[in-house]
């Protein structure tokens, strides 16, 4: 199963032309985990797949996610996301972003809810994101994970940001953190743009292990289009 869907992307890929918008692994545009301030453009879409190995000698705790997003009219993105664990199945993504289009290196402002449609865990977030000279991209901003548990709800508002350096129009390499719970997570990863619609990422999550889950890699793909 897991094959025919990697077969199909590349397939798709094949037929579609475009830019360089990635997504994280959570759905909306940004860095490896963080959402950044930006959006897809209008009638621009994008497909991903990720494919992340826990234990390499052990296949059956692996697991995929795939997540599809669309900018449905002037700086706003919606976007859902499915995978082989996620208890209630494709969940909805939004973001709206704003941004400062006369300065050389603009301060770009968003707010957006991760996994809108799930009644056990939805995030409220807010990111700020810049552009530097050299190559630097910058990005900071606040969570507040809504979660239910045992009939119980609660509020935990965490920090989250990250930064991207593009070593040239091929390659970048990205770190970034998010808060869950009591600790936060600290995530490496690279892209490499194949040509102007195809993008492979690869993410080494919670370098530090420091969460239950423990340390995983994950490799994915993205193809972007305009519509």
């Amino acid at each position: 199963k897991m094959k025919k869907i990697i077969i199909s992307i590349f397939m798709i890929s094949c037929l579609v032309s475009n830019l360089y918008s990635t997504p994280t692994i959570n759905g909306p545009t940004g860095l490896i985990t963080v959402p950044t301030a930006e959006a897809l453009k209008f009638r621009e879409v994008n497909v991903g797949i990720d494919y992340f190995m826990k234990d390499i000698e052990d296949t059956t705790k692996d697991h995929y996610f795939y997540k599809l997003n669309l900018g449905t009219f002037q700086n706003c993105e919606l976007g859902i996301i499915g995978g082989s664990f996620l208890e209630e199945g494709v969940l909805l993504n939004v973001k709206y972003f704003a941004l400062n289009e006369e300065d050389r290196f603009p301060l770009a402002l968003a707010l957006g809810i991760e996994n809108l449609s799930s009644k056990l865990n939805s995030s409220l977030y807010m990111v700020a994101s810049k552009k530097f000279r050299g190559g630097f991209n910058g990005h900071v901003g606040f969570n507040a994970n809504f979660k239910s548990e045992n009939e119980s709800s609660r509020i935990i508002p965490n920090m989250m940001g990250g930064i991207e350096y593009f070593f040239s129009d091929l390659i970048s390499v990205m770190v970034d953190f998010k808060g869950d719970d009591d600790f936060y997570k600290i995530n490496l990863g690279s892209n490499y743009h194949v040509s102007d619609f195809l993008v492979f990422n690869m993410h080494f999550l919670d370098v530090g292990s420091v969460s239950n889950t423990g340390s995983s890699l994950n490799i994915g793909c993205v193809i972007s289009k305009f519509m």
